[in-house]
This record gives C-alpha cells, sequence and structure tokens, in this order.
C-alpha cells in the first residue's frame, strides 16, 4: 500500500499564494499570471499531497479545485470601528483561517504581499516558513524598492524558518540577518528532446528589467534562425510594453510573439528550441533556465546566473553583463557542427536532470518541516 493510503495527515500546510491554482487547475482562471513561484509551490503540494501527512489549505480570492486542496478566502481584518467589536472579529477570523484538526500547522510564505495573514499565524502560534523567491531580496539589490526590502527584512524575523536556493543567497542572509537557511533546490519536471530543434527562445514577463528589446537585436544579428518570444502580460503596463514591442519587432519577419501561453504548453516550447536566451536583469524563481535544461536546450544569459546554476558551463553560459559577449557565445554554438550542438544539449539535459528532481525537492521541504523544524523547536524548549 502507498504511504498515502497508509497514514493520517498530521500537518496542516497553508499557502497564501493565489495564482498556485492556474498551475493545478488551469481551467479555473480565464487570466493567466503565474511565474517561477507558482510552479515550484504547485509541484511541492502534489509531492506532499501523495505522502498522505499533509493536507493543503491555499488561501485565494478566485475559487479553484484541486483534489485534497482546501481554498479558503484571504484574511480580510476591519480596521476601523468599535475597538472591542473590532477585536472580537478579527480574532474570530483569525482563527478560522488557519483552523485545523491536525497537530501541526505550518504557514509557507513566498512574498510579503499581505502581512495580516503572517502577523495572524504569529499571533496564534502557528509554524512559519519563508521561501526566498530571489536573489535581489537577500542581497540588498536596487531592483525591489527600499521600502519593499526594509518591510522584506523586517518580516524575515517573524519566521520560525528560512529557506533558500543556492549558497549565493545563503551566504547573505547569514552576513545581512544572521540568519541560517538551509537551501532547497528548484525541482521541475522532466521533459522529452524534440529533434530537430530549430528556435531560439525567449520567456518571460513584458516588463523593462526582463530587457525584451535585446532579443530583437539578436535576431536581427544573426538572422539565420527562427525566433520565438514568449511574454506574460498579466498587468496592464503589460499589454501596453507588449503593444510597443510588436511596433518594435514589425521589420524582423523570422520572429514569432506569443503571449500567455499556459503552462501546460510550454513543454512543448522548450523541447523544439535550440537555445534559450535570457537577457533579463534579475530572476526570482529560476524555473525557465532549469525547463530549458531539462528539454537538452542550453541557456545563453546575459546578466543573471539565478542560484549559480551557470557555473560550471554544463546548463549554458553566463555573459556577465556583455551583450557583445552574449552574441559571440551564442553565434559560436549556432555556427558550431551538428554533432557538436547536440553534444552540449545532451550535457545541459544530464545536469538539469542531475540538479532538479522534483522528487529531491519534495523530500527537502519534508526534511525542514517533519524533522528540522520539530528539532529546532524541541531545541528552544529546552
Amino acid at each position: 500500500m502507498s504511504e498515502a493510503m497508509t497514514k493520517q495527515p498530521v500537518i496542516t500546510l497553508f499557502f497564501d499564494n493565489a495564482r498556485i491554482g492556474q498551475i493545478l487547475d488551469p481551467q479555473s482562471f480565464s487570466e493567466l499570471r503565474f511565474g517561477g513561484i507558482q510552479v515550484q509551490m504547485a509541484h511541492l503540494i502534489k509531492g506532499l499531497l501523495k505522502t498522505g501527512l499533509y493536507q493543503i489549505v491555499v488561501f485565494s480570492d478566485k475559487p479553484f479545485s484541486y483534489p485534497g486542496v482546501e481554498v479558503r478566502s484571504p484574511l480580510n481584518l476591519i480596521k476601523k470601528g468599535a475597538p472591542i467589536v473590532s477585536r472580537w472579529i478579527n480574532s474570530y477570523r483569525k482563527k478560522q483561517a488557519f483552523h485545523a484538526d491536525t497537530p501541526r500547522r505550518i504557514f509557507m510564505h513566498s512574498h510579503i504581499q499581505n502581512p495580516a495573514l503572517l502577523d495572524a499565524a504569529d499571533a496564534l502560534g502557528i509554524e512559519t516558513v519563508m521561501w526566498i523567491n530571489s536573489d535581489a531580496l537577500v542581497d540588498g539589490s536596487s531592483y525591489f524598492a527600499p521600502e519593499y526590502l526594509k518591510r522584506f527584512d523586517s518580516h524575515l524575523s517573524k519566521h520560525d524558518w528560512v529557506i533558500c536556493q543556492s549558497g549565493y543567497q545563503q551566504e547573505h542572509l547569514k552576513a545581512r540577518q544572521d540568519i541560517d537557511a538551509p537551501i532547497v533546490r528548484t525541482g521541475v519536471e522532466r521533459n522529452e528532446v524534440v529533434r530537430p530543434k530549430n528556435t531560439i527562445l525567449w520567456v518571460g514577463r513584458c516588463v523593462a528589467s526582463k530587457q525584451p528589446w535585446l532579443f530583437l537585436d539578436i535576431a536581427r544579428r544573426l538572422p539565420e534562425c527562427e525566433y520565438r518570444m514568449v511574454l506574460s502580460t498579466p498587468q496592464q503596463a503589460d499589454v501596453e510594453f507588449a503593444e510597443v514591442l510588436n511596433v518594435l519587432a514589425s521589420d524582423v519577419s523570422n520572429l514569432v510573439i506569443e503571449r500567455n501561453v499556459p503552462h501546460a504548453d510550454m513543454a512543448e516550447r522548450y523541447a523544439r528550441a535550440l537555445a534559450f536566451v535570457s537577457t533579463s536583469l534579475f530572476e526570482g524563481a529560476p524555473n525557465v533556465f532549469a525547463e530549458a535544461g531539462m528539454a537538452g536546450t542550453p541557456v545563453f544569459s546575459l546578466a543573471v546566473n539565478p542560484a549559480n546554476m551557470l557555473d560550471g558551463e554544463e546548463l549554458g553560459v553566463y555573459a556577465e553583463g556583455d551583450f557583445e559577449q552574449m552574441i559571440e557565445q551564442l553565434k559560436d554554438y549556432l555556427d558550431a557542427a551538428p554533432e557538436e550542438k547536440v553534444a552540449r544539449q545532451n550535457r545541459a539535459r544530464r545536469f538539469a536532470q542531475s540538479q532538479w528532481s522534483i522528487d529531491d525537492m519534495v523530500q527537502s521541504y519534508r526534511q525542514v518541516f517533519e524533522h528540522d523544524m520539530v528539532v529546532r523547536k524541541e531545541g528552544m524548549a529546552k
């Protein structure tokens, strides 16, 4: 019998990330707004449910359906009115939001957009975990507004545990916050390799920090290839930027631009890509790099090496911000003999499979939830 069939849930895990629903139940939303965070959390939820040890609650203002997942409305606290009444109602709402019949309750946090839930969990004595989703959050990068970073830093101290993705993040958390954070690597699904590979692929949100216009320059300068750009446009400003990009790309005949491709359809894009190009100035959860590698698609990154993924050049290469260098790196690859291209593709795939297993990721989280957090609490109680 499976583990799920022989054990009763002992942990309720709460998630404050409504967009997870778009990965777990793609039919539930008409708008497509997901990123690496949502993909990672969806993989985690699926893996934990298989163990039979977890109940899952997702706070979401939009309904969705997935077996074993309970959807609850986000916490809405009263900020005005008679203090005695508002305090009583708010206390009741906090308890209802985090109600669970299991012996342990853990709140998994991946952002600080809605601090009410974290404050409520902290007040109710619920264990809390913060998942670091970007290098820029821990190294003080200017890509986040100073007030956001200040609020983020103040929130870190409220968590029982902080989880990071790489040695880089781990070192900065220790230096800036004196936090000892375990590393849990990204987990992505394996993908089939499709040959012949025939496109150069770019994937990302249509915002200035991703520098999508540079991809147009690459297509112009290396016109012998076909190019595909997949844009995510969750906000109106992103839509407007995409319209400008369409105008800028009007002279690039070898480029196809797509918007808001469902996650389930992205595997095929990666599989057919000869190379994956990132022109981004920063990355959060680096799923796109790992997903490219799983499909045997080498990565060419201009300005970011998230979670040290490109160290050793197994997955691909990092141009350290030098655009001309990246052009030359990509040109050398495209001009290589067919067997050399295949060798690089196979190397990227082997490396991805060795690094980013979903099963390994789930086991790492279970180590934190079921062992490390328990040991830490027992040690603090002595």
